[in-house]
């Protein structure tokens, strides 16, 4: 029986460098028999041994956490681990606990008394945060709310002279490196379509002003006009706080999940 290296060098002499198998009998000391028959096989991939990530010992830590707090985002998880004696690197970190996320959905969509075609997230505050990064990402969500925290992101994350920025305010865990090159809330929200999405918006909420959210909000409208579906979005403004209304939201599950009233 060959070894790995010797097929290996069978493959490349023959089909790379286009030795005759006369010449390959004689170089590699086998019948045109043997040759032929590992020829019709394919290349062999040397096995390589697994490597331990600098993220296996803290996996378990990493599933306690988002038991306890399912909102809390990889950028959240990666401060708390740090002092903890985490040095791997951000994406393997986002990419596992999008994995965990993805499984949860699952086991969720699984349960006898849950309908797999109608598990929305309705988040409010951090919750709305995920709610923006999560549900677009995740096809298992029939359908995101996003309570008291859709924003024009990038203002909200560079602004100097904003009240609202979060250069200004205490929050030290808002920051997402590269976020505002590559997309704003209204990009996440449009990654929804054509599944259906809502923006709820206090008008004395703290976390920016209505022109923000109206602002940044129109682009999304706009999209799923364009695209025809514009029926599975909408916006609610009430007079109230940093708080779910429970109004306007509450009508959208019914429509857009077709809940028995």
């Amino acid at each position: 029986m060959l070894t790995t290296d010797q097929i290996n060098d069978l493959h490349r002499l023959y089909w790379s460098e286009r030795w005759p198998i006369r010449k390959i009998e004689r170089h590699l000391r086998m019948s045109w028999r043997t040759i032929k028959k590992y020829l019709d096989t394919p290349a062999q991939t040397t096995a390589q041994r697994q490597r331990d990530s600098k993220l296996d010992a803290f996996k378990t830590t990493i599933a306690e956490w988002l038991e306890k707090d399912p909102t809390a985002s990889a950028a959240v998880i990666e401060q708390r681990l740090r002092p903890l004696g985490y040095s791997g690197g951000h994406s393997i970190l986002r990419a596992y606990v999008h994995t965990i996320r993805q499984r949860l959905l699952e086991w969720l969509g699984g349960l006898p008394f849950v309908d797999r075609e109608r598990i929305g997230f309705y988040g409010l505050s951090y919750g709305g945060k995920t709610a923006m990064r999560v549900p677009p990402l995740l096809d298992g969500y029939a359908l995101s709310i996003c309570s008291a925290d859709f924003n024009e992101w990038v203002w909200k994350t560079t602004s100097v002279d904003a009240k609202y920025s979060y250069l200004i305010t205490g929050e030290y865990d808002m920051l997402e490196f590269n976020f505002a090159n590559v997309v704003n809330y209204s990009d996440l929200a449009n990654l929804m379509a054509p599944r259906p999405f809502m923006v709820e918006r206090g008008h004395d909420d703290g976390v920016a002003p209505d022109e923000w959210v109206a602002f940044e909000y129109a682009k999304v409208r706009r999209f799923y006009t364009k695209m025809g579906i514009s029926d599975r979005t909408e916006i609610e403004f009430f007079d109230g706080p940093h708080t779910i209304h429970a109004t306007g939201t509450f009508a959208f599950l019914r429509r857009q999940l077709r809940f028995p009233r």
